[in-house]
């Protein structure tokens, strides 16, 4: 099964590359930090892509490059999560089982979670 994932992580070549080119290297670095990724590589980078969709899509967010969208082809997002490209998303952001929000550093999502704002309504 190893030897398996190994040769999943070498299709995630061109998605390292692009992180190593990417001003957003630190908030992607925190990300994974957030998901208990004790030491950052090659291999822990590509393992998180390869195993969580969630992640790619975080992924694909931060990165935002033209490139990305070639990669989403062979490699693609989570159909249920989507990030609107004018989300705020802080650092350290660690994905359970996320529906789009704005959310601030370090923070988790979690099944049947809603976050909103009280809109009062003048009549």
């Amino acid at each position: 099964m190893q030897l398996i994932n190994f040769f999943r992580q070498l299709f995630f070549i061109p998605h390292y590359i692009l992180f190593l080119l990417s001003a957003n290297k630190a908030v992607i670095s925190k990300d994974l930090l957030a998901n208990n990724v004790e030491k950052l590589n090659f291999f822990t980078l590509t393992n998180m892509l390869v195993q969580s969709k969630y992640f790619r899509n975080l992924f694909y967010f931060r990165i935002n490059h033209f490139l990305t969208k070639i990669l989403r082809l062979y490699a693609p997002q989570a159909e249920t999560f989507i990030i609107d490209i004018n989300t705020k998303l802080g650092a350290g952001l660690h994905l359970a089982h996320p529906y789009a929000t704005s959310i601030g550093e370090n923070s988790t999502l979690i099944t049947s979670l809603l976050l909103a704002k009280k809109m009062e309504r003048s009549l």
